[in-house]
């Protein structure tokens, strides 16, 4: 690739991730009035929308980290069609997972935003979630595996980053429900684990873009229209 392609590349990779940041911004700004107690759940007394513009800047910072550190991409053009096929492959068995799991043992009821706020909700939460529970933790890590083990081969540092990232959100799921650990609770974390480490290998073998459709599509599936449909079978 010549470097003028490569330029152009570059640039086309964070426009679309500006994209991403400004329409995540906007869908804020229309879901806050009628779901600022939806966000308390995620970002407590913070101004959610100050919370979706710093994890925009926070998340382009880790990003170019990530792109010398481990060779993460923004978005490649070329190969985004199977990235998403293989995020969208990914999501819809997850999402099948935890709608068997939701039959079984039973989720809250007011667990989902409902429609429409859902819409632009599950959007602009799901940002905040990606730079959150994997960009800052995933640089983070790297950092710190780099400097103490320098002569560790690249892919198994790599590995061992991922496997550390993806326990973040789990654990964060299992303290935002608080009290006694559950069979829901168990279940839940050993499923976003293996979300989280599907999200990354993702991320890691085609781009951030794929990464964040993968949560984009496992949302529609779960949170929307699943969502919608367990009012009249969960209830």
């Amino acid at each position: 690739m010549t470097t003028f392609r490569r330029v152009r590349s570059s640039s086309r990779a964070w426009l679309a991730y500006v994209a991403i940041c400004v329409v995540a911004v906007l869908f804020t700004l229309v879901a806050l009035p009628s779901g600022a107690a939806f966000y308390r759940r995620f970002v407590g007394g913070a101004d959610p929308r100050l919370v979706v513009v710093a994890a925009s800047v926070v998340g382009g910072a880790c990003l170019g980290g990530l792109r010398v550190l481990g060779g993460f991409a923004v978005l490649q053009r070329d190969r985004f069609a199977r990235g998403f096929a293989v995020a969208a492959g990914f999501a819809t068995l997850f999402a099948a997972a935890i709608v068997v799991a939701d039959l079984v043992l039973r989720y809250p009821v007011d667990l989902n935003v409902p429609l429409p706020g859902a819409l632009v909700f599950y959007p602009s939460i799901g940002l905040v979630a990606e730079v959150a529970f994997h960009l800052v933790p995933l640089t983070v890590v790297l950092l710190v595996l780099f400097s103490l083990r320098r002569r560790m081969c690249s892919t198994r540092r790599l590995w061992w980053a991922i496997a550390i990232t993806a326990m973040v959100e789990p654990a964060f799921q299992v303290l935002l429900g608080g009290g006694a650990l559950t069979a829901l609770d168990a279940y839940t974390a050993l499923h976003v684990f293996a979300f989280a480490l599907a999200q990354l290998y993702v991320f890691w073998r085609y781009d951030f873009v794929s990464m964040f459709a993968m949560r984009l599509v496992y949302y529609v599936y779960w949170h929307i229209a699943w969502g919608w449909l367990r009012l009249g079978i969960v209830s």
